[in-house]
């Protein structure tokens, strides 16, 4: 069952790992992705209400990026509100919780839009380039709006004002080369519990950004 049949391009079964792409809601299977990476801790199917708006978990990905031959990874729930068909994201980084929204370029004073200046700013807050790097899917379950692949790449270019933050994503594929913004907001795990209604999330014992 799809979450949105008429925005959804790739869906990948969580439970064989057959990929499909989506056209007008029917399935054309494409490959079958080698299972691997951690499992969502909030189902995939799962309703929550964050911020008054109903959600339910639609995707399922593992992100990594590297820095000094070493590895970090996190992982990001993809959620669709089926009253405004619209996306958010969800992210989990160590523990740490963060709701995450698209935030459009318009709202975004940046002085190098094809680069990464040392700050923008965006409704009145001034945000401090935290990292500047190339996220890469490792693994990926669920329904998504883009022809998503393990492997994957973007730059991505955070910003952050805490309890905030911004990222600055390029994507560049045959489709894109567009440069898109997304607002995040911390999230405590009582709070994503809330939301979701589980219990049992752990605690990170760990500063976050």
């Amino acid at each position: 069952t799809l979450v949105a049949p008429d925005q959804s391009e790739r869906v990948v079964c969580p439970h064989c790992g057959a990929a499909h792409d989506v056209s007008a809601g029917n399935l054309q299977y494409l490959k079958t992705l080698k299972r691997h990476g951690p499992q969502p801790v909030v189902p995939l199917g799962s309703n929550g209400t964050i911020g008054g708006e109903a959600y339910v978990v639609a995707g399922y990905m593992q992100r990594s990026v590297t820095f000094d031959n070493e590895k970090f990874y996190w992982t990001e729930y993809l959620l669709f509100a089926s009253r405004t068909k619209s996306f958010a994201w969800l992210v989990d980084d160590e523990d740490h919780w963060s709701f995450v929204v698209p935030l459009s370029a318009g709202d975004v004073e940046d002085s190098e839009p094809a680069g990464a200046a040392t700050r923008i700013v965006a409704h009145q807050t001034t945000f401090a380039i935290f990292q500047d790097a190339v996220a890469t899917v490792e693994s990926v379950i669920g329904e998504f709006y883009w022809k998503v692949e393990t492997g994957e790449q973007a730059r991505a270019v955070d910003y952050i004002a805490p309890p905030e933050g911004i990222t600055k994503e390029f994507a560049d594929t045959a489709e894109s080369h567009e440069v898109s913004y997304s607002l995040a907001r911390y999230m405590p795990p009582e709070e994503v519990e809330t939301a979701f209604g589980i219990t049992g999330l752990p605690r990170s014992t760990k500063l976050g950004t």
